[in-house]
């Protein structure tokens, strides 16, 4: 803490200061963190990718220090959400891994896959959640400013 002598002199207990500090932004990294998983994940275009039984959504990391904080948000699970980003190529042959599977006669023995085109999804999302984002930083400021 910083404390004030009687005869004007400044102390301060640094690491008590840094500690606090560094408690404080990881406040702030958590609620900023929670709207930008929030936002992007109601400005996702698709909720679920059919086929695959994934959700799409957004998770918030967050690194505090004692000068300032980092928010890593991160698209989960990485593979649905890159295919809905920028799309995947087709027209190649799935074919089985058993002899069974060839044999049988069941409609699984081969399949074609499909092109899926890109949407931007997480791009399109990141800029629809960037106002709230900026919104909440702001408030978290204010509100610690003004106490």
């Amino acid at each position: 803490m910083i404390t004030f002598t009687s005869d004007g002199t400044l102390t301060a207990d640094i690491d008590a200061l840094a500690r606090r500090l560094t408690q404080a932004n990881r406040v702030v990294g958590q609620r900023v963190g929670k709207v930008a998983e929030r936002e992007i994940q109601a400005a996702a275009p698709v909720k679920r990718l059919s086929g695959m039984n994934a959700k799409l959504r957004a998770k918030a990391k967050v690194f505090p220090g004692a000068q300032s904080v980092t928010i890593d948000v991160q698209a989960v699970p990485a593979g649905p959400w890159s295919i809905v980003e920028s799309g995947r190529r087709g027209g190649y042959t799935i074919r089985p891994r058993t002899k069974l599977a060839v044999t049988a006669p069941t409609p699984y023995a081969q399949v074609v896959a499909r092109a899926a085109g890109g949407r931007q999804a997480w791009s399109r999302a990141v800029t629809a959640a960037t106002p709230a984002v900026e919104r909440e930083l702001e408030q978290v400021y204010d509100d610690a400013v003004t106490g």
